[in-house]
């Protein structure tokens, strides 16, 4: 059902959801911490997050303790680990079906593929980019003009308060931001950018 993006029996995602779209390393060091507490501070069912995440040998056993704090807080209906291996896999959907139910990108500093998830929140009209400084910075989006929301790595409260109030509030960003990368970058090209930064993760 096109209606619905289900990746597990309990997180289910419809269009009216407003889901964030996260990239991390499976690293302690990687602060997913911070995403609890933003989903216990933003208590809305519609306010989700996927966080695609990429595991690591030496900290193999993180995902299923992640897993099993997920349901004890229980955010499993809000709060989904979307492994690379199992997006790799899944035939049932792609990362633009992941971002196509969005409405846009959570980017920390500790993420994977630096600036790849704004890119692809970019590329498919996400409204939304929330991003650290030196991510703007990085890639030139100011310079460029694009809408961007600026937050602190740490996601302090401040930030939390600024998350909830743009995820309340209707815009064209996506639309402005899409058609300014389409003029300085062709879509051919963002497609190699973002495939050339993946590999690279």
């Amino acid at each position: 059902n096109s209606d619905e993006l289900v990746l597990s029996d309990e997180f289910v995602c419809s269009h009216s959801d407003k889901v964030l779209v996260h990239f991390s390393d499976l690293l302690p060091s990687s602060k997913l911490e911070n995403i609890f507490e933003l989903l216990l501070k933003i208590n809305d069912d519609s306010f989700k997050v996927i966080s695609v995440v990429r595991k690591h040998k030496e900290y193999k056993d993180y995902f299923d303790y992640l897993v099993k704090k997920i349901k004890k807080a229980g955010l499993e209906n809000r709060f989904f680990l979307l492994s690379e291996d199992e997006l790799a896999l899944a035939r049932r959907f792609s990362i633009d079906d992941v971002f196509s139910f969005s409405k846009g990108s959570l980017c920390l500093d500790s993420g994977v593929g630096f600036g790849q998830p704004i890119h692809m929140g970019i590329q498919n009209k996400c409204s939304l980019l929330f991003c650290t400084e030196s991510q703007i910075d990085w890639l030139e989006l100011s310079d460029l003009g694009c809408k961007v929301v600026h937050i602190s790595q740490d996601l302090n409260d401040e930030d939390i308060l600024q998350i909830n109030h743009f995820l309340n509030k209707k815009n064209n960003w996506g639309e402005e931001n899409f058609n300014l990368m389409t003029q300085y970058y062709s879509v051919n090209f963002l497609k190699y950018l973002i495939n050339n930064l993946f590999m690279r993760i």
